[in-house]
Parts: C-alpha cells; structure tokens; sequence
C-alpha cells in the first residue's frame, strides 16, 4: 500500500520551484513513452496543471492552480496514497478504474527525482 505520510510543504516548495525551471524549457514532469503515461505535473503560462499523459504529452487537465501558494497547499497535504487514485479522500487523484490505481502516478520518489533534475 502506498505511504500516508504526507508531502508536507517543504518538498512541494521544491517541487513547485523546480516545475517553474522545467516549465521555462518546456519540461514538464511526466514518463514520456506510448500510450497511457499516468499522471503528470507542468507549470505554463503563469500556472500549474496536475494532467493526465498520454503518449508523452499532456492531455486532459484534471486540475489548474493559479498561484504557487494554492499548488504548494494543495501538495503538501497529499501523499503517496493519495495520489495513488486508490484514496477516494483524494478527488483530485481518485480513480474509479482499478486500472488506474498505482499506475504511473504521482510519487514522492518522482518527486525527488525531477527535483534533483531541475
């Protein structure tokens, strides 16, 4: 089962810092191959989007935040269950489809990884 722990904000500071960086590249976190690619992060244009990628590339934006404050709020309450899709108390990230749960989604690993990156 995915961790509760939660993020907390010291690591969604960085990892809205880093999305900012990645962001003026046009860099966005996310796995980058064919077909469903599970849940991504960007920042563009001044905000931030949690959407779903497919064959690399954004697609459906599930959620904008408008300002660093609000995406930091919002991440550092979250966790890797949370984002996971299995946590139905996690609506941005909650799944209905078993298929979803746990695939590609947003970790606190990936976190660290793009944020060691950028």
């Amino acid at each position: 089962m995915p961790s509760k722990d939660l993020y907390g904000t010291a690591l969604a500071e960085r990892l809205a810092a880093a999305l900012e960086k990645a962001g003026t590249k046009g860099e966005y976190l996310s796995y980058i191959h064919r077909d469903y690619c599970g849940h991504g992060l960007q920042y563009k244009q001044g905000s931030y989007e949690l959407m779903e990628v497919y064959d690399g590339y954004p697609s459906d934006t599930i959620e904008t935040w408008h300002s660093k404050r609000a995406f930091v709020s919002f991440f550092a309450d979250q966790s890797d269950l949370s984002c996971s899709g299995a946590d139905q108390k996690g609506p941005k990230c909650f799944s209905g489809g078993s298929w979803y749960v746990g695939n590609q989604r947003l970790t606190r690993e990936r976190f660290e990884e793009f944020i060691k990156k950028h």
